[in-house]
C-alpha cells in the first residue's frame, strides 16, 4: 500500500486543507500532529517527544499541508510550548521542526515557523539547534541565569546537548 493511498483517506487532512494547494495550519497537541504526520509519512513516523527525557516539551504544533493530485499530505511541522518562569512571567520553548525529505529546500518551513512564532512573540524563547543554525547565522544567547527562564531549564538545555546526536547547541532569543 502506498503512502498516497494512506493519506488519501485521512479525513482531517482533506478538511484542514480546504481545497488549497498549500495550507499552513495549527495542528494542536503532539498526538494530533503525530496522527496526521504518520498518515502522511509512513516512511518516517513521528516519535513522541515525551518518550525521550532529553527532548523538551512542545504543546502546540503547526504544519503545512500540501495538496498534489487531489491528495493531501502534512509535510513540515514545528511547535511551541508556553511555560511559566520566574516571578510568574511566561517564556516559551520553540522546536520540533522537521520536513519530509521530499519537501526540503522549498522554503515551506519559513511560513510554518512564522505561524508557530506568532503566539510567543515578545516572550523569551528557548530552543535547541542542529548544525543548521550555523548555516543560518543565528546568534545565540546562552546565559547561566535569566530574568524569566528558570535556572534548572538552562542547566537542562546545556546537559541535553550531550545526550542528543542531532542537537549541537541551544540558545535564547528575546
Amino acid at each position: 500500500m502506498s503512502w498516497w493511498h494512506i493519506i488519501k483517506f485521512h479525513p482531517d487532512l482533506r478538511r484542514l486543507a480546504r481545497d488549497e494547494k498549500v495550507k499552513v495550519i495549527q495542528l494542536g497537541d503532539e498526538e494530533s500532529m503525530k496522527e496526521l504526520w504518520d498518515a502522511s509519512n509512513p516512511d518516517m513516523p513521528h516519535t513522541l517527544r515525551s518518550e525521550n527525557k532529553w527532548k523538551y516539551p512542545i504543546d502546540d504544533w503547526f504544519g503545512m499541508i500540501v495538496t498534489e493530485g487531489g491528495k493531501n499530505r502534512l509535510v513540515t511541522v514545528v511547535g511551541n510550548a508556553i511555560k511559566t518562569g520566574k516571578e510568574g512571567r511566561p517564556y516559551a520553548y520553540f522546536g520540533g521542526a522537521k520536513t519530509h525529505p521530499d519537501y526540503r529546500g522549498k522554503g515551506l518551513m519559513r511560513e510554518v515557523r512564522e505561524k508557530a512564532l506568532t503566539p510567543i512573540k515578545g516572550m523569551p524563547r528557548i530552543a535547541g539547534f542542529t548544525g543548521m543554525r550555523k548555516k543560518l547565522g543565528l546568534d545565540l544567547n546562552k546565559p547561566k541565569t535569566h530574568k524569566t527562564i528558570p535556572d534548572d531549564v538552562l542547566a537542562y538545555m546545556n546537559e541535553r546537548i550531550e545526550h542528543l546526536d542531532n542537537v549541537d547547541d541551544w540558545g535564547i532569543t528575546e
